[in-house]
């Protein structure tokens, strides 16, 4: 068994910081001291007019501690230590020890939220663009 690492988790709700918005970063583009992209209007009405259900906000306190719930959950079930965790209206930032990749981290945990979300039904809120 590798020795675990902590890593800082960061996932936007469904419908923010899409490409084209003021800021946004690609692979190829993410290194720390690399300017952010400026924004791109037409690339931006591409990303939400691909979009398949409305943006969602955490705006009620159920559906972030529903969020905040289901890392807690993921984080059990699988034994990763879950050194600290935040739930905003439209990302949450988790720090997870674990020994493996960050990115399996953030699927998993994107996956809890998602259907703890779609368990709630309405308990969250979904706006059109």
């Amino acid at each position: 068994m590798s020795t675990p690492k902590a890593y800082l988790i960061t996932a936007s709700c469904y419908g923010h910081h899409l490409p084209g918005d003021d800021g946004t970063v690609h692979a190829g583009h993410a290194c720390h001291g690399q300017p952010v992209l400026p924004p791109n209007p037409e690339l931006l009405m591409h990303a939400q007019a691909r979009m398949t259900h409305p943006a969602v906000h955490l705006r009620s306190v159920p559906a972030r501690n529903a969020v905040l719930d289901s890392i807690l959950e993921a984080c059990l079930f699988r034994k990763w230590e879950l050194l600290a965790a935040h739930v905003r209206t439209t990302h949450f930032h988790a720090v997870v020890k674990a020994t493996i990749e960050p990115e399996k981290i953030l699927l998993a945990l994107k996956i809890y939220a998602t259907r703890e979300l779609r368990q709630m039904g309405s308990g969250f809120e979904m706006e059109p663009l």
